[in-house]
């Protein structure tokens, strides 16, 4: 449990790739370019209006939001119009959220430092 509190809270792509690499036995630069193609092909994939499942991961899903009106932070009695836009959505599946969630108790203590 405390190793979890002493975790970084953040994994750069770097340290995937290494991780990665270390599991298969494939060199850091085979393991980089294979997770370059896989990013770049869900970004193309996304780009060109299509929605990603990975199972046991999660899925990419393109949503539109309308456009609305909204204040400035700086300037609270300024209204701005807020363009409709696509975003995208991560919803987790099953297997992960599972796993997240036994994490509860160890990032409100994590919090709490």
């Amino acid at each position: 449990m405390i190793y979890f509190l002493c975790m970084p809270q953040q994994l750069t792509r770097k340290e995937i790739i290494a991780k990665v690499s270390q599991k298969t036995g494939f060199t850091h630069r085979q393991i980089g370019e294979i997770f370059e193609g896989v990013l770049e092909e869900i970004i193309t994939q996304l780009a060109s209006g299509r929605d990603i499942e990975l199972r046991r991961f999660g899925s990419f899903q393109l949503e539109r939001r309308a456009a609305k009106k909204g204040r400035n932070p700086r300037f609270p009695e300024q209204e701005v119009q807020i363009p409709e836009r696509v975003v995208v959505k991560f919803k987790p599946a099953r297997i992960l959220r599972e796993k997240v969630i036994r994490l509860l108790p160890f990032v409100k203590a994590r919090e709490n430092l």
